[in-house]
């Protein structure tokens, strides 16, 4: 479905779709609360596919402890060990949960590495994670925890609250297609990865990855890959960093959802540039607010199988992309830049519906 006045974005996607023969995938836009578009194409998908959104899944938990500190539940500049007593071990007790949530604490990876058992098995990376020093001093620089972020949230989440992220979006959005911890009933709907992963060899961060000892390789110890997005102990734990499942309105829905519940003060906190520059794992520069990648008062998270979610609180906008055709790039598919700059013009016209 779509709105008459977002045709052009239709008609966008639909040149997509002829452009890449075989290709499939999904979008969702909520514009002021309401359900604005919602596309999907391709020979894999239907109306009600799910899909593995890799980091697009650290979006989710971040707006989870969004809601924590809009509540007044936690505090981001509090210690975490306040909360997690454990986590001061190794020199971290003045690690505040502002630094851990922008990627500042230097626990991107553990001495001795960690594989894919270690992070399906929450508790037995969380405890190393609490004992570990930092691999460098917190808050003199950033570094993407591509997979401990999920364990370090969780763990954090599950001291505040006695519950899990998982529980969360259960219990309070239980109409939405989006999963940490896939039930085996919804597994008929889900849409495999189509192709492996392929990488640019002329990356800086590929070089990092084939390259002994580097903090990029550290952060990336265990194999995560098509084959491993494909199995079900990964969708059917609760991997907050890579493991989520959703719908592309089921994400887009999560967002608009918390656009309208959290405060404009909360707003403008999570999607504040805490961390920017260069990026010690990813070798570029990145932003990140608490949690999320921000940019421009937007906040969100792109994810290697090229999905993408984003709120933009200005606008009054959220919009959700998924794929299971892997991009060689990584990250966000190159497609959505094109697709949300069609909605933008679109809802930027008179009949569109901005406030101007």
């Amino acid at each position: 479905m779509i709105i008459p006045e977002l045709q052009p974005l239709r008609d966008a996607f639909d040149d997509l779709l002829g452009a890449r023969p075989g290709w499939s995938g999904a979008l969702a836009a909520h514009h002021r609360g309401r359900l604005v578009a919602h596309l999907h194409g391709g020979p894999d998908y239907r109306s009600d596919s799910v899909q593995l959104i890799w980091s697009s899944s650290k979006g989710v938990a971040a707006l989870a402890v969004a809601v924590l500190i809009d509540e007044g539940r936690l505090d981001p500049e509090t210690p975490v060990a306040e909360y997690w007593p454990e986590f001061a071990e190794g020199g971290k007790a003045g690690v505040t949960v502002r630094l851990l949530l922008s990627h500042q604490a230097g626990l991107s990876s553990v001495d001795g590495g960690f594989g894919l058992d270690d992070v399906i098995e929450h508790d037995r990376l969380a405890k190393r994670l609490a004992a570990q020093e930092p691999l460098w001093a917190p808050g003199t620089a950033h570094g993407y925890h591509a997979l401990t972020f999920g364990t370090l949230v969780g763990e954090l989440y599950r001291r505040v609250t006695g519950g899990t992220v998982g529980d969360w979006l259960r219990t309070e959005f239980p109409d939405l297609d989006v999963w940490f911890g896939l039930p085996e009933s919804v597994e008929p709907r889900l849409v495999p990865l189509f192709t492996p992963i392929g990488f640019d060899p002329k990356s800086p961060v590929v070089h990092a990855l084939l390259t002994r000892d580097t903090l990029t390789r550290q952060a990336y110890s265990a194999d995560f890959g098509a084959r491993v997005g494909n199995e079900r102990r990964l969708r059917a734990a609760e991997v907050l960093s890579v493991g989520g499942v959703a719908s592309a309105k089921g994400l887009a829905g999560l967002y608009a959802a918390c656009l309208d519940r959290l405060s404009p003060a909360t707003l403008d906190l999570v999607a504040h540039p805490h961390a920017s520059g260069h990026d010690l794992i990813l070798l570029q520069d990145t932003t990140y607010g608490l949690g999320f990648q921000v940019s421009n008062g937007t906040f969100g998270h792109d994810g290697l199988g090229g999905s993408l979610a984003f709120a933009d609180p200005a606008a009054e906008l959220t919009f959700a992309f998924i794929t299971n055709h892997m991009p060689v790039r990584g990250f966000a598919d190159e497609c959505t830049g094109p697709l949300v700059e069609v909605l933008r013009r679109c809802l930027s016209q008179p009949d569109g519906g901005v406030r101007r």
